[in-house]
């Protein structure tokens, strides 16, 4: 059975102006499995040499996605600051949950324990009146 690699999705780059631009990541770390671009051109497509990578981050179609990422800076960043609230306010709630199942285990495990002392309990009880004869055993003394 071979072990499948998955290929790494392509993200650009930012230039000190604070927009994208398109580098070329070390190929050297990425020839065993390839590089996909999410820009649209060539859905689920691997580039699988750095040439035909090349090829492709030169298309109408990659720089118009370049395009309009850099025109919907704004948008991403308010999109990723919301994405960060809601990942702080999730990460809140499973902990509140792990809380509360963490509170009903202890509080299963404390009836299970009581009920596992009552069957001893009565098991012992049972026993006790096998081994003693019927006419000698007074029930209000149980």
């Amino acid at each position: 059975m071979d072990l499948m690699l998955t290929p790494d999705v392509y993200e650009p780059s930012m230039d000190d102006k604070g927009n994208f631009i398109d580098k070329i990541p070390a190929w050297s770390c990425l020839r065993t499995k390839g590089i996909m671009c999410n820009c649209g051109s060539r859905k689920d497509w691997v580039y699988e040499t750095q040439s035909m990578f090349t090829a492709h981050i030169k298309s109408k179609k990659h720089k118009s996605w370049i395009e309009s990422l850099n025109a919907n800076k704004v948008n991403f960043y308010m999109e990723n600051s919301k994405l960060k609230n809601l990942v702080i306010e999730l990460r809140q709630i499973v902990s509140q949950y792990d809380i509360e199942i963490q509170k009903l285990k202890r509080n299963q495990e404390i009836e299970l324990s009581n009920k596992q002392q009552t069957i001893d309990c009565l098991t012992n009880l049972l026993s006790d009146m096998n081994e003693k004869p019927t006419e000698d055993i007074d029930l209000m003394d149980i």
